[in-house]
């Protein structure tokens, strides 16, 4: 029984003689009386019973029910005021301490060659899936950590990358494939996810593979010969060094990919050619912009032409290389 009210025995008790003895509008309040009210209810009722005149015409009616005594009504204490809650003092609540990020380092070029190549991976549209460590908790994916050895996602390999934290190229090319091949392992084969991570998976080995290889020493010592040929050849006076913008006002202009030899040789000693190629290009870019800033007949135009011969004549073993690595 909830504190504040009569059992349901009591209560039929008074419903049966209010029938017989009061009036209709306290039947029908009583069941929202107050425990105090019932008891000025029966002792109003218990006088009017008693006093109730009996006679032969009029006899006083026999209730069937007992009316129950006084002290089978359960008391009610006076009301006492509520004590006053106590103040608590509740300290404002500290934001939670987010991870310290990862302090960026200064990239080696081929580092900085892999970043470059994850960032036009991770901007492409299909790339989303991939971009954060898969939540096999909130997706209730209850068996991927017994599928997935090693999880892997694109940003994780870009903060590390950044961090410094990975090593060497191979390592960061086998992680960025890593994150494909745990995407094809563990969805179904026509899912979206399996689609897109085949197609990037084979997106960064035929297009960035070749970002990402490294010059071995044995190149790289031979193209620092053939720059040390062209430093010492008269026919490489004007490509040597940038073109000063005081002597030429408008060839940075005109040209917008400008190049020249100790630009190469600056590169070449920082590791930011990956291949034979790429060196090659680059001295391709010198004798390119010549042609294209000198009109035939120039001094200008005419040096190039003398430039391309000798570095023709030079990189015939260059060329050799060259073919072995398409």
């Amino acid at each position: 029984m909830e504190s504040g009210q009569l059992p349901d025995s009591q209560k039929q008790t008074f419903l049966r003689a209010l029938e017989l003895l009061c009036d209709p509008w306290l039947k029908q309040n009583l069941t929202t009386m107050h425990p105090n009210v019932y008891k000025y209810v029966y002792q109003v009722l218990k006088m009017a019973y008693d006093v109730l005149p009996s006679t032969e015409q009029h006899p006083r009616p026999k209730l069937k029910i007992r009316l129950p005594t006084l002290a089978a009504i359960p008391s009610i204490e006076e009301e006492k005021e509520p004590e006053p809650v106590p103040v608590v003092v509740v300290e404002k609540p500290q934001k939670p301490k987010q991870p310290t990020p990862k302090k960026k380092v200064k990239l080696e070029p081929e580092f900085e060659r892999c970043r470059k190549a994850l960032q036009k991976i991770m901007n492409l549209k299909s790339a989303f899936w991939f971009l954060q460590p898969v939540d096999h908790v909130g997706m209730g994916l209850v068996n991927y950590l017994d599928v997935i050895k090693e999880p892997m996602d694109l940003g994780t390999i870009m903060t590390q990358l950044e961090a410094g934290e990975i090593q060497s190229v191979q390592e960061f090319s086998r992680l960025v494939r890593l994150v494909f091949e745990n995407a094809i392992k563990y969805n179904p084969e026509l899912s979206q996810v399996t689609v897109d991570a085949k197609q990037l998976l084979f997106r960064f080995d035929s297009e960035f593979s070749s970002e990402l290889a490294t010059m071995d020493d044995e190149t790289k010592e031979m193209c620092l010969d053939v720059l040390q040929k062209l430093f010492a050849s008269e026919h490489s006076a004007i490509f040597r060094a940038p073109v000063d913008p005081q002597l030429y006002a408008t060839y940075y202009k005109v040209i917008k990919d400008p190049m020249d030899l100790t630009t190469c040789k600056q590169r070449l000693e920082s590791g930011q050619y990956p291949t034979l190629q790429h060196f090659h290009q680059d001295i391709r870019k010198i004798i390119n912009n010549c042609y294209k800033f000198n009109k035939k007949g120039t001094y200008g135009y005419a040096a190039g032409r003398s430039f391309e011969n000798y570095y023709n004549q030079i990189r015939k073993v260059l060329a050799l290389m060259i073919g072995r690595q398409r």
